[in-house]
C-alpha cells in the first residue's frame, strides 16, 4: 500500500507537464483518490498548470492541520497569490499544530497525521537550549489502538524549542503536570546538545534548570 501511495504522488507530480488534453482527465481520478496526500498532489497539479481552481482546493486543504504545512510550501513554490494562502496559518495556535501533526506524520514515526489532536498548554518561556524566550506548546494526540488492543495509543508532544518531538504514553502519565513535560523536554534538548547546565538529567534537575530562567515557574 505504501509503495502505491508514493507512485501515486509521483503520478501526481508529473501532470502539469503533460498534454493538457491527458493532464484533465488525470487529475479528476487523482483527485478521487482516497488518500489526502494525493489529493494535495493532484490539486498542487491543478495550480501548477496555472488554473486558480487547483489553487483555491490548495487553500481549502490548508484548513486541516496536518495538511497546512505542505500546502503552504507549495502555493509557496508556484508564487500563487496571497489570497490563496490558507487564512489559519496567521494563527500561530494553528501552525505549532500543524507542525506538531507533520512531524507525527514522518515515517520515522507514525507514519500518518493522529486522529486526535489538542493544545495541552502553551506559554511564553526563556528556553535554555535555546538561550532565549519561545512561545511553546504542548499538544495531546491519539491515534487508533494497534493490533489486537483496545486503547488507543496517546503521546504529549512539544513545538517551540530547538525540536519539535513527543513523549509516548509509556512515559505520559496523569500525574505529570504541564511543567513537568516541559522539563522533560527542556532535558531531552540539554541531553542531545551535550549542553554543560545538565548537571543532574531527571525531573527535578530540569524543574530546577527552568525555574533559574523564568521566575515563577517552579512555585
Amino acid at each position: 500500500r505504501e509503495i502505491a501511495l508514493r507512485h501515486a504522488k509521483a503520478a501526481c507530480c508529473a501532470l502539469p507537464f503533460l498534454p493538457a488534453a491527458y493532464r484533465k482527465q488525470l487529475i479528476e481520478i487523482a483527485d478521487e483518490h482516497p488518500s489526502p496526500a494525493v489529493e494535495l498532489e493532484a490539486a498542487w497539479a491543478l495550480a501548477r498548470s496555472g488554473k486558480r481552481s487547483g489553487m483555491a482546493r490548495l487553500r481549502d486543504i490548508g484548513a486541516d492541520p496536518p495538511s497546512a504545512l505542505a500546502v503552504k510550501r507549495s502555493l509557496e513554490e508556484i508564487d500563487a497569490p496571497a489570497e490563496y494562502m490558507p487564512e489559519k496559518l496567521q494563527n500561530k495556535t494553528f501552525v505549532a499544530k500543524a507542525t506538531m501533526c507533520e512531524w507525527l506524520a514522518r515515517p520515522k514515526e507514525f507514519g500518518s497525521p493522529p486522529t486526535r489532536i489538542r493544545k495541552l498548554d502553551s506559554r511564553r518561556l526563556y528556553w535554555p537550549p535555546l538561550d532565549e524566550i519561545r512561545r511553546v506548546y504542548l499538544f495531546i494526540y491519539e491515534y487508533p489502538p494497534p493490533g489486537d488492543r483496545t486503547e488507543p495509543r496517546i503521546g504529549v508532544g512539544m513545538v517551540g524549542g530547538a525540536m519539535t518531538f513527543s513523549l509516548f504514553r509509556d512515559r505520559v502519565t496523569d500525574s505529570l503536570t504541564p511543567k513537568m513535560l516541559y522539563a522533560q523536554h527542556c532535558l531531552f534538548e540539554l541531553n542531545a546538545m551535550d549542553d554543560p547546565r545538565l548537571d543532574k538529567n531527571n525531573m527535578k534537575g530540569g524543574l530546577q534548570i527552568l525555574g533559574d530562567y523564568n521566575e515563577g515557574f517552579d512555585d
